[in-house]
């Protein structure tokens, strides 16, 4: 989920930046914060994860992740997009540290060398996910708004 929401706006920036009418700048904040967000919270959530519990922390990712997501959705502007993915970024930091950890924490052995390989597969695979769900997204957006429609 948390790479699939890094790269599935790859496929959707001329969708984003035509209904929104987003300068180049705002569409690169588009990936940027996220990953901005992302990658400067890990340290931080793993403490507060530490401090409230790492089940507790991965709860709320999960909703915050969920609303940031449906935020993106119904984003009226850049701006607004824009700050719903620093949050959705802020968010998948909460729901990595945790996850991570709880695999830790929970596999001992053979085990966590089983959970620990394949959470470190399934970045590859929501990777081309994301691409495959964007890609299926833009084709029913121009169906639904193409020629076909009208």
């Amino acid at each position: 989920m948390i790479v699939m929401g890094f790269f599935i706006v790859n496929v959707a920036f001329p969708s984003i930046q035509a209904d929104l009418h987003a300068s180049g700048s705002a569409i690169e904040w588009v990936v940027a914060g996220y990953g901005l967000t992302y990658a400067s919270f890990q340290i931080t959530a793993g403490r507060i994860g530490d401090h409230i519990g790492r089940r507790r922390l991965l709860a709320i990712g999960l909703l915050l992740f969920v609303l940031s997501s449906v935020a993106c959705g119904v984003a009226p502007g850049p701006a607004p997009l824009v700050t719903a993915r620093l949050v959705q970024g802020l968010a998948a930091a909460m729901i990595s540290s945790s996850a991570l950890s709880n695999l830790g924490a929970i596999y001992t052995g053979q085990d966590r060398v089983r959970a620990i390989s394949v959470y470190g597969m399934t970045p590859g695979l929501a990777a081309a996910g994301a691409a495959i769900a964007a890609g299926a997204g833009s084709a029913v957006r121009w169906w639904c708004h193409g020629p076909s429609c009208r």
